[in-house]
């Protein structure tokens, strides 16, 4: 499964950076040692010594090996109810603030667990964060099946919303 190849990448990656044990923090000196932290921080500005934002492309490897199966089964449970896709052949997704593509993971499970039949998946991810999800992103598009067609834009959403749904 994507997910599984993703996960896998992103473990290794982060495994075998120095930035795993906070070398070259992003956070200077407010690093507080550990990748779980500075996601703390993001999440829970109040508790963090200074700003904190998405700028590592460890701790995204981090983030993604945390968290993606808790929000892919998250919107596995969510698509499920979707009875309409079921009969889809081909679907086109826009994922605004994309990240590690969860909802991406979670179409491409339940296709392999034939609860949907598509034929093709157009996915357009947005994330303005390109530093941080580039190399994962890189890595989904390697490793998706040929019925899934990703494409990435590290922009603004409202700058690039005509773009992205060109007229025919």
């Amino acid at each position: 499964m994507l997910i599984d190849e993703i996960v896998d990448f992103c473990d290794t990656k982060y495994r075998n950076s120095k930035c795993n044990r906070c070398d070259n923090c992003s956070y200077g000196d407010n690093c507080p040692g550990s990748c779980e932290r500075c996601l703390h921080y993001i999440h829970t500005p109040t508790s963090a010594p200074a700003p904190r934002k998405y700028d590592c492309s460890n701790m995204a490897c981090y983030y993604t090996c945390k968290y993606s199966y808790k929000y892919m089964s998250e919107l596995i449970n969510a698509f499920s109810n979707l009875k309409d896709l079921k009969y889809k052949s081909h679907i086109k997704v826009m994922s605004v603030g994309c990240g590690p593509c969860t909802d991406l993971f979670a179409l491409d499970f339940l296709r392999q667990d034939g609860v949907f039949k598509f034929d093709s998946v157009e996915f357009r991810g947005i994330d303005p964060a390109k530093d941080v999800w580039f190399d994962i992103h890189e890595q989904i598009k390697r490793c998706s099946p040929s019925i899934i067609i990703p494409k990435f834009y590290y922009k603004d959403v409202t700058k690039l919303i005509d773009v992205i749904t060109e007229v025919q």
